[in-house]
């Protein structure tokens, strides 16, 4: 089953279960908990807490009263592209463009059949991406204080146009280098850490506000709906309407 991927939403009652498969599944939980055991290793999943477990693993699991959660059952290969040398059972944490995306692909299975999205190797592919982002995080050195304040600046102003070339300037520091300490420090560049932010200020604006996607589009500093539209197909894979649908 190499090419296996469907995506679903899955409710529980307490409930306890054993069994294993032939493809291998991330669960990403959206509501309650799941105690979940590989090889003697127990595992537990919550809001904050993704787990994968590989294919023809053998897995106990119960999960707490009217539990919600997003299952992608994945090829082998899929995983192995992504994950190779991981064991039988991991867990990553999860982070806020993640778990928005999760609820977004719960709601979207919602229409179909038995609550499945199937033929979603694209929207799989995503969901991967940004585990695969939380599993490339290792114990750090200290991060120095500019470092921080620099990205700080990135997740909480927005709108300022050319704001890596501000801060360049108040930290009197070349281009070359505060990059290099800057992806060193937290596996990503200025530009992602501030796309990142746009994203979730606009995901929030969406399902708190009136204000029209263009509207939106302005307050994060984009003189047209086209940018935003394009951060939103790249990386939840659907229009920023169609999100707020």
């Amino acid at each position: 089953m190499e090419t296996y991927t469907t995506i679903a939403y899955r409710r529980y009652r307490p409930v306890t279960d054993t069994h294993r498969h032939d493809f291998a599944q991330a669960i990403i939980p959206l509501r309650g908990l799941m105690e979940i055991e590989v090889d003697g290793s127990l595992k537990r999943l919550t809001h904050e807490t993704a787990g994968i477990v590989t294919a023809e693993s053998q897995h106990d699991f119960a999960t707490s009263r009217d539990s919600e959660f997003l299952v992608l059952d994945l090829s082998a290969q899929l995983i192995r592209a992504r994950f190779d040398g991981l064991p039988r059972l991991f867990t990553v944490h999860t982070s806020n463009v993640l778990r928005q995306y999760a609820r977004f692909l719960a709601a979207a299975t919602t229409s179909n059949p038995g609550g499945i999205l199937p033929q979603s190797i694209s929207a799989a592919t995503t969901a991967l991406e940004l585990l695969e982002e939380a599993t490339t995080a290792v114990d750090q050195p200290v991060i120095p204080a500019y470092l921080s304040f620099a990205k700080r600046q990135l997740e909480t102003d927005i709108t300022t146009p050319n704001l890596v070339s501000v801060l360049l300037t108040q930290l009197n520091m070349s281009s070359s280098f505060f990059h290099r300490q800057f992806r060193a420090a937290f596996q990503k560049t200025p530009k992602q850490v501030q796309l990142e932010a746009r994203l979730q200020a606009a995901i929030e604006r969406l399902q708190n506000s009136n204000d029209t996607v263009t509207e939106i589009a302005r307050q994060l500093g984009y003189e047209n709906t086209s940018s935003l539209t394009y951060l939103f197909k790249k990386h939840l894979g659907a229009t920023p309407s169609f999100y707020r649908n």
